[in-house]
């Protein structure tokens, strides 16, 4: 029993049981239980006689406080009627021994009256919560972490013809009758980890009367841990179930995977595979009519946003939010599925003309585009649709379906929100799309990229602090590709990663070439896409770089954009505090045209902010736009962050930067992004200046 020792509570006696000394507070639980003043109690043996006088064990306690005393005993519990109170209390009688020179002991009294009440309720609900358990159809029983048997309910004990006792402490695979089953469990408890802590198997019944009452077993097995992950046992639950029951079971498992497997299980509508084989249906159908259908092709703009900005389980919401809206906007007899994580496709069966679907379009655009209320978030979404019509624009399901999408990614590339008839213009679209996807799987193979460099101007002195190094695509064909018309595609298919690996390696190669001639060290920075951002192998890679290419962590920035805080905050803020200890400048580029937030700048390992261009453009001009950025930039400097503006191309907007201590530009007035050897030039003369 842990109890606390507390000195305070002693009484302090000498070796005749004579009380020499009472503490304070021991003067109220005396007053209660004698009618002696306690101050005046002289022998400890008469007081408790006294307390004791009613106690059928009255004998045996004097006995063990006498034992106490001479200190053949430790403690005493006690237990008496409180007269006065009319209920039975407890009393713990701990020796607390003092110097062996001294002829006087001081025994503590504790009050233990409630800790033992609570102590039996928790007996009793023990003993209501086996009977429950005990009551159970299921087999149930408690492993220790070696699979010895702590507990089994009597459904277990009966199943296994066992007494509790011949079970208890006993190997639980040792108590099972088949040897292939013990096999199957133990190969099963190999398996549990704390990542997999479950599993279940089930076997036949050898014993089952006939072949018309068939039995199995099923068996499910969870392993248990404590917090620092140690494993301490495992709880078996088990069943018995006809073959019926079983092959029932069975069916409702199948029924269930195909439901999965056809309906998508957020917002509950048809996938794909359903979606496509009632396209087909409503195809055959509209032929043996003369009928026209118009397929829909959904595209929820900036999902991805919101999911990452506010986590998974908001864009579920938003998700199921949407459906609604969209299935509010169709009849009964039309056909809506969500085809994959943002988009929606729609078959409009028996149209008289396609005037009517362009109705159904802007009466989805319009409901998508008003705000959604998730969990006291706010978000706004827009939708761009790509419309289809049979005969027309295809006759089979998978040209109408394509066709559908080809019409949508056109209408997202028009500024989004809106909606697109397909037509083969568009087809010509896609494929140049695709083309330029090809070619810029070649173009990485080939090392087509090569790179210009603008530089950063200090306004303190006028001199090249920096240079942001920027991708320009050299096709053996079509000469010089611009970035907005590749960047776009590298993103969304994934080769900005080797793109932007490859700029990094290249770019710190030529800066550091410009050393070798003789010029002063440069930053360099480097715009990081957020999906290289999220490789796992991120951070290895940068550590990579520095190793290979022994540039000084000091030299490199690394331009993010503001997306990049909007998922897993606390992973990026690792991420980006292991870069900034190592040297590495971390600047937050095209600042305020995204997730602009107070809160991550005060707590992000940043250096710099990056006003955007379309906040410069007009600074002169515009008073919205100065007073913003004058804000940016008093807000920075608040705190401890450098402001670097770009796309300066007046003197008017540089000396209006200048009055608002901007501390670095960027621009065409001082240059346009340059080929190496030139800006090796410009670099050249402007330091001799």
């Amino acid at each position: 029993m842990n109890l606390p020792i507390t000195p305070e509570d002693a009484i302090l006696i000498d070796r005749d049981g004579n009380i020499i000394t009472i503490s304070d507070s021991l003067d109220h639980f005396l007053k209660e239980l004698c009618q002696e003043k306690p101050k005046e109690i002289t022998n400890y043996i008469h007081f408790w006689e006294g307390i004791l006088k009613n106690s059928k064990d009255k004998k045996k306690y004097i006995k063990d406080i006498e034992a106490l005393l001479r200190g053949d005993r430790k403690y005493v519990l006690i237990e008496f009627v409180d007269c006065q109170k009319e209920q039975h209390k407890y009393t713990f009688l701990n020796l607390i021994r003092l110097a062996h020179d001294m002829p006087l002991v001081a025994i503590q009294h504790i009050d233990v009256t409630e800790l033992l009440i609570k102590e039996h309720n928790i007996k009793k609900n023990l003993k209501k919560l086996q009977i429950i358990i005990n009551n159970q159809s299921e087999f149930i029983c408690l492993l220790h972490a070696d699979t010895i048997v702590s507990f089994a309910n009597d459904a277990l004990c009966q199943h296994l013809s066992l007494s509790y006792e011949d079970i208890i402490g006993q190997p639980f695979l040792q108590l099972l009758p088949y040897k292939e089953i013990k096999e199957q469990i133990q190969k099963g408890l190999s398996s549990l980890s704390k990542e997999q802590q479950i599993f279940a198997i089930e076997h036949l019944l050898k014993d089952s009367s006939s072949e018309n009452d068939i039995k199995w077993i099923q068996w499910h097995v969870k392993a248990l841990f404590d917090n620092d992950g140690t494993l301490t046992g495992y709880h078996f639950t088990g069943r018995e179930v006809s073959d019926l029951q079983r092959q029932k079971a069975i069916k409702q498992k199948e029924q269930a995977l195909i439901n999965m497997a056809y309906n998508d299980p957020v917002t509950g509508l048809p996938k794909r595979a359903l979606f496509m084989d009632r396209l087909i249906q409503l195809i055959l159908k509209a032929k043996r009519y003369n009928k026209k259908i118009a397929l829909l092709f959904i595209d929820l703009d900036n999902f991805k946003k919101i999911n990452e900005s506010l986590g998974y389980d908001i864009g579920d919401i938003l998700l199921k939010e949407a459906s609604e809206r969209i299935k509010y906007c169709l009849r009964n007899s039309d056909v809506i599925s969500r085809i994959s994580a943002d988009d929606y496709g729609i078959i409009l069966s028996e149209i008289d003309k396609p005037e009517n679907t362009q109705i159904v379009a802007e009466r989805i655009i319009k409901a998508i585009s008003s705000p959604f209320e998730l969990k006291g978030n706010s978000a706004y979404i827009t939708a761009s649709i790509g419309i289809s019509i049979f005969p027309e624009d295809g006759e089979d399901a998978e040209i109408l379906f394509k066709n559908a999408e080809i019409a949508m990614n056109y209408a997202k590339s028009q500024d989004k929100n809106n909606y697109k008839f397909f037509n083969n213009a568009m087809n010509q679209h896609a494929l140049e799309r695709l083309k330029i996807e090809n070619d810029l799987r070649m173009a990485i193979e080939q090392k087509q990229f090569i790179l210009h460099f603008q530089p950063q101007i200090s306004m303190k002195n006028g001199n090249i602090v920096g240079v942001e190094a920027l991708v320009r695509w050299l096709h053996p064909e079509k000469g010089m590709i611009p970035p907005m018309k590749f960047i776009p595609i590298a993103e969304e298919t994934g080769l900005i990663i080797p793109i932007s690996e490859l700029i990094l390696f290249n770019a710190i190669k030529e800066i550091q070439g410009l050393q070798t001639i003789g010029l002063p060290q440069v930053s360099l920075a480097v715009n990081i896409s957020l999906k290289h951002f999220k490789q796992p192998n991120f951070s290895d890679f940068i550590f990579t770089v520095l190793r290979e290419t022994k540039i000084p962590p000091h030299m490199l920035e690394l331009e993010l954009t503001e997306s990049i805080f909007m998922h897993d905050v606390n992973n990026v803020v690792k991420i980006l505090r292991t870069f900034k200890d190592e040297g590495i400048t971390i600047s937050i580029d095209d600042f305020g045209t995204g997730y602009s937030s107070l809160n991550y700048l005060k707590n992000l390992p940043i250096s710099k902010l990056k006003i955007d261009k379309a906040f410069v453009n007009n600074i002169t001009t515009d008073n919205k736009d100065a007073m913003i950025v004058k804000t940016i930039i008093d807000i920075a400097h608040n705190l401890n962050l450098k402001v670097i503006a770009e796309g300066v191309e007046h003197l008017e907007q540089m000396e209006f930067l200048r009055n608002l201590n901007c501390d670095e530009l960027q621009g065409y007035l001082f240059s346009k992004p340059l080929p190496s050897g030139e800006f090796a030039k410009l670099y050249a003369a402007m330091a001799i200046l």
